[in-house]
Formats: structure tokens, sequence, C-alpha cells
């Protein structure tokens, strides 16, 4: 679909106030259209539990998306955290961004979203780093100090890169904070 553009009267371009609400108010009905999607594969499902899937497997099927796409999209709808974060317009565009959120509890995706470490600007890239920075680590057996000082460095140096990656500074700048006072020294400034 090509949109042709129409010039005003007096044929100057429009204000960037007029294209700034425009392409906000589109990608908040993209937004929108995404998490209808996924409702209504979560609504097609539920409707038909044990053959759901023959919708995506059957020889005629014409469907423009697969069947791992069809629940990730489920898992998508399910999300309570998702929805409630969709009416106030604080997600990310895109299916598959949006599952990736749906990898955490819904207690700590609220948490996230009510602090605005996930923003709607956030890639799928950057959703992933943050996931991964936000799951709790795998207990392992740390028996000396310089081991305990090692895992502690892997596990800064995961919440620094999830951090640049979803450009939240005000957070990076505490976390070296809280980095630096064991040693005694004081973040850089730049």
């Amino acid at each position: 679909m090509t949109a042709s553009l129409v010039l005003p009267n007096n044929g100057l371009p429009r204000s960037n106030d007029y294209w700034s609400n425009l392409l906000t108010n589109r990608y908040n009905k993209l937004c929108e259209d995404t998490l209808e999607m996924c409702e209504q594969v979560r609504l097609l499902k539920q409707e038909r539990p044990d053959t759901w899937r023959e919708v995506w497997t059957a020889p005629s099927s014409k469907m423009p998306f697969g069947l791992r796409a069809a629940e990730m999209m489920i898992r998508v709808a399910e999300s309570q955290a998702l929805k409630e974060a969709a009416a106030m317009k604080l997600l990310p565009s895109g299916w598959g961004t949006l599952y990736e959120l749906t990898k955490l509890p819904d207690p700590t995706l609220k948490a996230a979203l009510d602090q605005g470490e996930i923003t709607c600007e956030m890639t799928q890239r950057q959703v992933r780093s943050f996931v991964r920075g936000m799951k709790p680590s795998k207990p392992c057996a740390v028996t000396s100090p310089e081991q305990q000082a090692e895992a502690t460095g892997r596990r800064f140096a995961e919440q620094l890169r999830s951090l640049t990656c979803a450009r939240r500074n005000d957070i990076l700048q505490k976390t070296l904070g809280d980095l630096a006072k064991p040693i005694g020294a004081s973040p850089t400034a730049h």
C-alpha cells in the first residue's frame, strides 16, 4: 500500500507537530493491532483446543506465519502485564519483541515497566539483552574469595551490557557507582 502526499493548499510541507502526531498515532495503532492479532490466535486455540494447530499444519494452509510464531503470539496474549502496559502505550512493537518480554515473570515485567526500564523505543535485541540481565543467574559452587569476585564481576559485566543496550544511563551510572564502592573508587563521569 502506497500513501500519497497531499500538500496543504499553499504547497508548503506540513509541520513537525503534524508528522509527529500522525506517526505516533500510527505507531500506537500498530502496537494495538499486534496485540489484537496475538489475542485472535489465543481465541482460536481456546475455541478449538484439540485441533487449533491444524490451521497451520493442513496441506491447504495459507497462514502468513508459522505454528511456532502462533505459539509465541499466544504467550503474548496470555501475559496480564503486557495487557496492562499496552493500555498505557509503554510497549515496544512487534510480536517477537513482546514474546521476549513474556520470558520474565509478570511481577518482574510490571516492575520494569513501572520503572521505565522497558520503553516503546526498545528493539528486539535490546529487549533480549534486558531479559537476559533480569533472569536470576544459575547457582554455582563458589568456594574461594577469588571465585566469588570473578562471579560478581561477570554478573556486573552482564548487567552493564544489558543497561548499555537499553540506553539506561541513569541506572548504568548507579550500577557503576555500586561496583566502584567495594574497591573505594568513584565512577568516572563523561
